[in-house]
């Protein structure tokens, strides 16, 4: 297993740990008679949003060009997607942390009681 293959799995793993508690907070925030609802609204409204990432990625990736690469004698147009990639990570960070910035420190400064 090379270094990049755990640097890999160990980034896959701090990601579903940090992201993986939105959909809970978001079904303990609605009301009961509409967890269902919510739970799978929110859901789809996220693959909704997310569907664009690939053509997103992919338009900003042609900004970042490598050198051609020959293939039976025809040079074939490559690009730095992985700079994309790994950039798009830390945008969605950004985000979350912005919009649940008053949500984290409205419930932080709730009484015990109602925790």
């Amino acid at each position: 297993m090379s270094g990049d293959h755990g640097r890999t799995k160990l980034l896959k793993c701090a990601d579903i740990q940090t992201r993986g508690v939105i959909p809970i907070h978001l079904m303990e925030l609605s009301p009961g008679s509409l967890r269902a609802f919510v739970v799978g609204t929110s859901y789809q409204l996220g693959n909704l949003v997310s569907s664009a990432s690939s053509t997103i990625e992919a338009t900003i990736g042609e900004r970042f060009p490598l050198e051609p690469r020959i293939v039976k004698g025809k040079p074939v147009e490559r690009y730095a997607y992985g700079k994309v990639v790994s950039c798009a990570p830390g945008v969605l960070d950004m985000t979350l942390l912005m919009c649940s910035r008053s949500v984290f420190f409205s419930v932080a400064s709730m009484p015990m009681s109602y925790c």
